[in-house]
C-alpha cells in the first residue's frame, strides 16, 4: 500500500456508514473490497489492493454489481483502506446503500 497522503480538504457531503461488497478494477487487475462508508462524492474501502493517490479506477458496487459500475480516483490510501472520489455525483447510489443498513 502507498503511504497515507494527508489531504487538507473539507468534504462536500457527509459520509454515511455502509457495509457493501464491491469489486475494483485498477490497472487491469480486479480486487474484492468492502465499502465501509459512502457519500455522493466518494467512499472508503477496505481492501488489500495497492493504490496511489490520483490513480483512476472503476468500482462495481454490490456483490454482483447490482448497483452499477462507476469511475473514481484514489483520494488516499493507508494500510488496508482506500478513499475514493467519484467522477460523478452518486446521490442516488448513496441513498440506496444507506437504506440497506
Amino acid at each position: 500500500m502507498a503511504e497515507f497522503d494527508e489531504v487538507e480538504y473539507e468534504r462536500s457531503h457527509p459520509r454515511e456508514t455502509v457495509r457493501t461488497k464491491a469489486e475494483v478494477t485498477i490497472d487491469g487487475a480486479k480486487h474484492s473490497c468492502m465499502l465501509t462508508n459512502i457519500s455522493p462524492a466518494g467512499t472508503r474501502l477496505y481492501t488489500r489492493m495497492n493504490a496511489s493517490r490520483g490513480q483512476k479506477l472503476t468500482i462495481k458496487v454490490g456483490e454482483f454489481g447490482e448497483y452499477g459500475k462507476h469511475n473514481a480516483a484514489v483520494a488516499w490510501s493507508y494500510a488496508d483502506e482506500v478513499g475514493l472520489k467519484f467522477e460523478d455525483d452518486l446521490t442516488e447510489l448513496s441513498k440506496e446503500l444507506i437504506k440497506l443498513i
